[in-house]
């Protein structure tokens, strides 16, 4: 394994990007001599990763026919993308601080005749990312370089939410008596939309289905 202090000669090359100059750094040619090993190395204490949290959630209780429930969170990132890092090619922003959240929602209104209405609602962060540029050169002697260009969250993808239609979920219980024969009814629909922030419009189709049981007693 060429150790880290090995990587001395640099070596320049364009970002097929921008036309920029960026520097890498190779070992000279006397180690590429010396063959490929491998070799376990645990991660230094010195780069720990650390997340800071928060978190809040609020109930309503069952009372006046509907209750209702809700939550957010959000954490703060501090962890290093590439735990080790073999030669100082990979010491370019090395490091993810971003932050991420996720809200919910959920609520249900009792109707007359056993009718119940629900809905859930669901939105997170968009995934983070940062553009990269692969380098080949037969200057490189370690063969082809993936270089990070830009901090880790400069790009990020839309937020995703996920919720039902306006009416969410019905399910109805009818009793019916016949004499010493009781028969009730179930029936359940459920809808779901994903939908996206309004800077890229796109929606999910949506998706219903429906079920009906019934259960007899004598």
């Amino acid at each position: 394994m060429v150790p880290f202090s090995a990587y001395t000669v640099p070596v320049t090359l364009v970002d097929a990007l921008t036309n920029s100059p960026v520097t890498l750094y190779t070992y000279p040619a006397s180690f590429a001599r010396a063959g490929s090993q491998f070799q376990l190395t645990n991660a230094p204490g010195s780069r720990p990763d650390i997340y800071h949290s928060f978190e809040m959630s609020v109930t309503k209780r069952y009372s006046k026919k509907w209750n209702a429930q809700g939550s957010f969170w959000t954490t703060r990132n501090h962890e290093w993308i590439q735990a080790i890092q073999p030669s100082p090619n990979a010491s370019a922003f090395p490091i993810d601080n971003t932050w991420n959240w996720e809200a919910r929602a959920f609520g249900s209104y009792n109707l007359p005749l056993g009718f119940v209405v629900a809905g859930y609602y669901r939105a997170q962060s968009g995934i983070y990312g940062q553009r990269t540029e692969s380098f080949s050169s037969p200057l490189l002697l370690q063969g082809s370089v993936t270089q990070r260009m830009e901090p880790f969250g400069s790009k990020q993808g839309p937020a995703i939410a996920v919720a039902d239609p306006t009416w969410r979920r019905i399910s109805a219980s009818v009793r019916i008596c016949d004499c010493r024969r009781i028969s009730r009814y179930s029936i359940f629909l459920t809808a779901a939309r994903q939908r996206a922030p309004v800077r890229h419009p796109r929606r999910a189709g949506g998706l219903m289905s429906g079920t009906a049981s019934k259960a007899v007693t004598c």
